[in-house]
């Protein structure tokens, strides 16, 4: 009976509440000797007649949860809800009176919105009370992330309470943390019902990788590649989509790619590595004939580098070649910026034409002549200006004639060929008489030769001849290089004269006189 009640009872009607209320107690045990008498009599199931109602309590306070049944030998037991459905309650540091009318609930945060309900039966039947629902305000605290990364940032958020004190000393209700190390961050607060709590939130953090990116070679010439690794995590992501560690590039120009490693722990790190692409070298050959003759040269020049290397080892710009058959050169040039292109030059070789005079004779007399022809090629120039292939000379002394032939794919060689001239021989006829009597005879002797023909037919080098009248001998005289000259002797015949003599006396005595 409550308290209110009682005190009701000492006002100015007490007299007659007090009457009133004894009138109630007699009707109260009538009524209940005459339930328990029909009880034993018809079994009667237990009825609720006060509900359990919700409760707001502070953390460490104690809610109590009623139920009023009316029923006889009642049993309870009381259930909670927490969320995966009813189970009954046990007595114990949290709940007492869980089998009696009444629960008491020491409160603490993983009770809030627990909801409770009391189970009342006896042997004649059971019911389930309403529901009623436990509010224990408290401060709770939230991570935008509870695992960051070293280095990383996470914001905490407190939520339930008017106001909050952080274990960093900050007062508002969301603050920004980076911690170096795993950290348990508390934060205090009052709740809109003036109680107050407290909430842990650990941060956990984990070490980021140490990214790096090695490279194959870091300044490269145009065309060219380089590889890319990265080392320092388990898993990559490059700026290219690439997501191996190793990656091959051939940037057209200078390029800079970033990587993102991550590691077993889910933190990442950048790292960049910029490749420097030098324009390859133009480089370029010239000759000073690109087609030549069997056993000529041409120089080959190289430009559009600093540096050159030539097939044939040479590390000049130009080198001077002489090919015997048709040639392919080859140099590589190099720039300023280490980078190299090659170029080629062929060397096209024709055949010279092999060129011969042939002469009509090789030897000839002083004021003869000879016909010379040249062959082994398509024209000709002569060293007398002749431009025919075949050309007579009358050379006065012994002479060298030279010819230089040229081929369709104008290539010339030179041939010479020397006419030897020969002194004709000074041939001279003395005559023991060159005037002689009519029967008489001279001796006709000719010299400055080797041989001799007369004109009579003789081929001594003196005959004797007795003409019968005036007459001219010729002889012609050859030397030993075979050359011939002819001279003449004239023998002059005189006629004998006709003598007579006149005698006195054709007849006389020894001792006369004629």
């Amino acid at each position: 009976m409550s308290k209110d009640f009682l005190c009701s009872l000492k006002s100015k009607n007490m007299q007659q509440k007090i009457t009133s209320f004894r009138r109630t107690i007699i009707v109260f045990a009538l009524a209940m000797l005459s339930i328990t008498t029909y009880a034993q009599i018809i079994c009667v199931p237990p009825v609720l007649s006060v509900q359990p109602t919700d409760n707001t309590i502070c953390v460490g306070g104690v809610s109590t949860f009623v139920v009023v049944a009316v029923g006889l030998n009642l049993n309870y037991q009381w259930q909670v809800d927490e969320g995966s459905g009813y189970h009954n309650c046990s007595n114990g540091s949290t709940y007492s009176g869980s089998t009696s009318a009444t629960l008491n609930v020491t409160a603490s945060a993983s009770l809030n919105a627990n909801r409770y309900r009391c189970v009342v039966n006896n042997s004649c039947g059971s019911l389930i009370s309403n529901s009623c629902l436990l509010t224990i305000p408290s401060i709770t605290a939230s991570a935008s992330s509870t695992s960051i990364c070293s280095g990383a940032s996470t914001t905490l958020t407190a939520s339930g309470g008017l106001s909050y004190h952080w274990s960093t000393g900050a007062t508002s209700s969301s603050i920004v943390v980076s911690p170096a190390t795993t950290t348990t961050y508390t934060v205090t607060g009052t709740t809109l019902t003036g109680c107050s709590s407290s909430a842990n939130i650990t941060i956990s953090v984990a070490t980021s990788p140490s990214v790096s990116i090695s490279a194959s070679a870091s300044s490269i010439c145009a065309g060219a590649s380089t590889t890319l690794t990265a080392s320092g995590a388990t898993s990559y992501v490059w700026s290219n989509g690439a997501t191996t560690s190793s990656i091959t590039v051939s940037p057209s120009s200078t390029t800079t790619y970033t990587v993102t490693g991550t590691n077993a722990g889910g933190c990442s790190a950048t790292a960049s590595k910029t490749i420097a692409v030098s324009t390859a070298s133009n480089v370029s050959i010239s000759a000073s004939a690109s087609s030549i003759c069997a056993g000529a040269s041409t120089t080959l020049t190289a430009n559009g580098a600093v540096s050159y290397v030539w097939s044939n080892g040479a590390t000049t710009s130009s080198i001077t070649v002489s090919p015997s058959s048709t040639t392919t050169y080859t140099v590589t040039g190099t720039n300023a910026g280490g980078c190299s292109a090659t170029a080629s030059k062929t060397i096209t070789v024709s055949t010279a034409p092999n060129v011969s005079i042939s002469a009509s004779v090789s030897s000839i007399c002083a004021g003869a002549s000879a016909t010379l022809t040249a062959s082994g090629a398509t024209s000709y120039v002569w060293s007398n200006g002749a431009t025919t292939s075949s050309i007579t000379v009358n050379p006065s002394s012994t002479s060298t004639y030279t010819v230089t032939g040229t081929n369709a794919s104008g290539c010339a060689e030179v041939a010479s060929k020397t006419i030897t001239v020969n002194a004709i021989p000074t041939v001279n006829i003395s005559a023991s008489a060159s005037s002689i009597c009519a029967g008489a005879t001279t001796t006709l002797t000719a010299s400055g030769a080797t041989s001799y023909v007369w004109s009579n037919g003789a081929t001594t080098s003196s005959i004797t001849v007795s003409p019968a009248s005036t007459s001219t001998y010729t002889v012609t005289g050859t030397n030993a290089s075979g050359c011939a000259d002819a001279v003449s002797k004239t023998i002059t015949v005189n006629a004998i004269p006709t003598v007579n003599i006149n005698a006195s006396a054709s007849s006389i005595c020894a001792g006369a006189s004629p």
